[in-house]
């Protein structure tokens, strides 16, 4: 048996109702490839502002 491991980053704030939603979206998309739903295993991570880096791109 293999495991698919997914980890979705996500600001902080989303409802546990809306990240089950998106995991879901993400377990009907890789079932569609043909990959068993059991096999499939996510995780989220919330990140709030002080977890960000974007830096400036250098001109």
């Amino acid at each position: 048996m293999d495991i698919v491991f997914v980890q979705i980053l996500a600001f902080t704030g989303y409802t546990s109702e809306t990240k089950q939603r998106g995991a879901a979206l993400v377990v009907d998309r890789l079932a569609d490839l043909g990959i068993k739903r059991d096999d499939i295993l996510i995780a989220v991570t919330e990140n709030g502002d002080g977890d960000w880096l974007a830096p400036a791109k250098e001109n």
